[in-house]
């Protein structure tokens, strides 16, 4: 029977046949079948660059003259009262690896040192680099009249 002229389509005269299980090798878990396939994805790593493209960063504020004299007000009180353990609320600016700009985040935290030689302050385990504070705010500060 020529196959073309079959009514069920050309493979009609098959398709009810049992389907062929080696004796050999057992078949594969569902899991595991589109596996075999990944190693032919045509732009593997595609979508993890598109969304490192489309991930927004922010430029660091440059502070002016009066700001960065009330940071440096802010920083010889808070130098002052090291032995009382003072907490404060910092907000800094954190460096993106991967692309120009960052991110300015805000943490609470008790300071431990300042360090004028590495112009940084610690917070708990974290070291701040002085120059990417952008502000300082506390109980120490609203007593001393030096809040906002």
């Amino acid at each position: 029977m020529n196959r073309s002229s079959n009514p069920m389509g050309p493979y009609g005269d098959i398709i009810h046949l049992p389907r062929r299980r080696s004796q050999v090798y057992p078949p594969l878990p569902r899991e595991k079948r589109a596996a075999q396939f990944l190693p032919f994805a045509a732009l593997s790593g595609h979508e993890e660059a598109v969304k490192e493209k489309a991930r927004l960063t922010e430029g660091k504020i440059k502070l002016s003259d009066a700001e960065k004299s009330r940071l440096n007000t802010k920083l010889l009180l808070l130098k002052e009262c090291l032995k009382d353990q003072p907490t404060i609320t910092i907000t800094y600016f954190v460096p993106d690896q991967h692309k120009p700009g960052g991110a300015y985040v805000q943490e609470t935290g008790t300071v431990t040192k300042i360090s004028d030689y590495e112009r940084s302050l610690v917070l708990g385990q974290k070291t701040v680099l002085i120059s990417n504070i952008k502000a300082l705010e506390g109980d120490i500060f609203d007593q001393s009249g030096l809040s906002g």
